[in-house]
C-alpha cells in the first residue's frame, strides 16, 4: 500500500482538529484521539491549519490510502462524543463522494472501532 506523505498527515490532522473543534467544545474522547493522532503522525500543533477549507485540502491528498485514512479519521472524530450530528454526517457523506473512496457507515460503528481503524491504517 502507498505511504502517506508528511503533507497528507498534516491535512488529515488539520481536518480532525477542525472537525473536533467545530462545536467549540473539545470533549474527552475527542481530545484523547487527537493526542494519539498527533503522536502517531508526528504533526505538531503549530503545523495544524486552523479554519481551513478541509474539502479543498482533502483534494490535495496524494493517494487512495491517504483519502481512506482521512475519511476514517474524520469519522472517528465525529463519533468521539458518541453522537453523530446531522452536519457531521452530511460532511462525511459529501467527502466520501468527493474523494471517491466508498461510504463509511458511521452510525453503525463505535468511536472505538473507528479510532482503531484510523490509527491502524496510519501504520500500514
Amino acid at each position: 500500500m502507498s505511504t502517506l506523505t508528511q503533507e497528507d498527515l498534516k491535512i488529515i490532522v488539520s481536518a480532525a482538529v477542525g472537525m473536533a473543534t467545530q462545536d467549540h467544545k473539545l470533549k474527552g474522547q475527542e481530545r484523547d484521539f487527537l493526542e494519539k493522532l498527533m503522536q502517531k503522525t508526528g504533526v505538531k500543533p503549530e503545523e495544524v491549519e486552523k479554519n481551513a477549507d478541509y474539502k479543498a485540502l482533502a483534494k490535495k491528498l496524494s493517494s487512495k490510502k491517504a483519502k481512506q485514512v482521512f475519511m476514517l479519521t474524520i469519522a472517528a472524530v465525529a463519533k468521539a462524543d458518541n453522537e453523530l450530528d446531522p452536519s457531521e454526517k452530511h460532511f462525511i457523506m459529501s467527502m466520501a463522494k468527493e474523494l471517491d473512496v466508498g461510504i463509511i457507515d458511521v452510525e453503525r460503528h463505535s468511536h472505538t472501532i473507528l479510532e482503531k481503524m484510523a490509527l491502524d491504517h496510519l501504520s500500514d
